[in-house]
């Protein structure tokens, strides 16, 4: 779980690069909405991993890796479902079995050790940015970012009118530099 997050966040991270990279002569190549959804997809990847790998304990990371595929299988077996009421398709079929299974699977390790916590992505990206930079004000300014980026994603125009100070020049940039 770890790994895929990061690797979420690698590739929207590069794609935002990809498109500040390409020069169009007297152009910024920048978009006011895709950027912040890559952007948040970046920080839901990144996020999720280092909440998974946070604990120091080996049951609580298990725990929170079950908790992440749950959700993750719960949204893969909507795909295959939806596909099955367009056509038939005996491969689609078996997808839909195997995912099934496999949840019920998962489900039944989860019962088993008492773990009943659902994946909330806000949760998540809140608890991770408490871990990466160790205070309160900076972990609300990543869930504003989160939140701006959702916006963006749904095609509010919210992230873009009236933002706040906060979301134009975070104290995270500056808190990372370091100190003279």
């Amino acid at each position: 779980m770890a790994r895929s997050g990061f690797t979420v966040a690698i590739e929207h991270l590069q794609a935002i690069r990809a498109h500040i990279d390409v020069q169009v002569p007297n152009r910024p190549n920048l978009f006011a909405f895709a950027q912040q959804t890559l952007a948040r997809t970046a920080l839901i990847g990144a996020a999720t991993a280092v909440w998974v790998l946070a604990p120091d304990g080996c049951a609580k990371r298990i725990e929170r890796a079950r908790n992440v595929m749950t959700y993750q299988q719960d949204e893969h077996h909507k795909y295959p479902r939806v596909l099955q009421s367009l056509a038939d398709h005996a491969d689609t079929d078996a997808v839909t079995d195997h995912v099934a299974r496999r949840q019920r699977e998962l489900a039944a390790k989860r019962t088993a050790g008492g773990e009943t916590a659902k994946y909330e992505t806000t949760r998540i990206i809140r608890e991770a940015a408490l871990v990466a930079f160790k205070t309160q004000p900076l972990a609300d300014e990543v869930v504003t970012v989160w939140r701006s980026g959702s916006g963006a994603a749904h095609g509010l125009l919210f992230p873009l009118l009236g933002r706040s100070p906060i979301a134009r020049g975070p104290r995270m940039a500056r808190a990372a530099q370091p100190s003279s």
